[in-house]
């Protein structure tokens, strides 16, 4: 079983290190210029912040996914000793790394005047994560409930960001500041329903001992 803890983490390294590459470029780029290192002369980007909300409403929930689905299926499912978890396990680890790619891509797309691909990288994102999801919906036992609530959680955030983006996309920047702000009310409110519909899984309540 330490084995496969040791392999199950080396694929959560791999995401973890692109999800922490691409909060650091979403906060770099709310205080320094494009082009620029220099902190001494940062500035601190005000139109960025709506879509860093946005962003971490997005970011928390699915790194946090990603871990409570390793736990779940590879390191408490102790029926993987003697199962072939690694097809599986490289499926999920290859859906994870690509999702992280892009939100590492959103974080170099918080200007206000990016909007439009920025809401583009998050109906990426939910299809990724929805075929993921359908996937593991389709080939585990335990997955039904909280992997088919991902679906309806991902149609929702889709459906609230593209037809917005369809009608929009053409009015020219004068919609900008209420593009972001739009988003980024869109992405706490999903984000603070799944977490309601979802919470016993995100946090397993507590098992006492007698």
């Amino acid at each position: 079983m330490d084995e496969i803890k040791q392999t199950v983490s080396f694929f959560q390294g791999v995401y973890t290190l692109i999800i922490g590459l691409s909060v650091t470029e979403a906060i770099r780029s709310l205080v320094l210029k494009e082009g620029q290192s220099d902190l001494k002369s940062s500035v601190l980007k005000l139109d960025h912040l709506p879509s860093l909300v946005g962003f971490f409403c997005i970011v928390l929930p699915f790194y946090q996914g990603m871990g409570r689905h390793f736990f779940s299926v590879y390191i408490n499912n102790i029926e993987h000793e003697a199962n072939n978890y690694s097809v599986t396990l490289m499926i999920d680890a290859l859906f994870f790394l690509i999702e992280a790619s892009v939100m590492f891509f959103m974080s170099t797309l918080l200007a206000k005047d990016r909007w439009r691909l920025f809401f583009g990288a998050i109906i990426l994102l939910m299809i990724l994560d929805s075929l993921w999801a359908f996937n593991v919906w389709l080939f585990t036992e335990d997955g039904y409930f909280k992997y088919w609530t991902f679906l309806k959680m991902n149609a929702l955030l889709g459906c609230l960001i593209t037809i917005p983006l369809l009608v929009l996309c053409k009015q020219g920047k004068k919609i900008d500041n209420y593009a972001i702000y739009y988003g980024m009310t869109v992405n706490i409110l999903v984000a603070v329903v799944n977490y309601s519909v979802n919470w016993n899984w995100y946090f397993p309540p507590a098992i006492r001992m007698q």
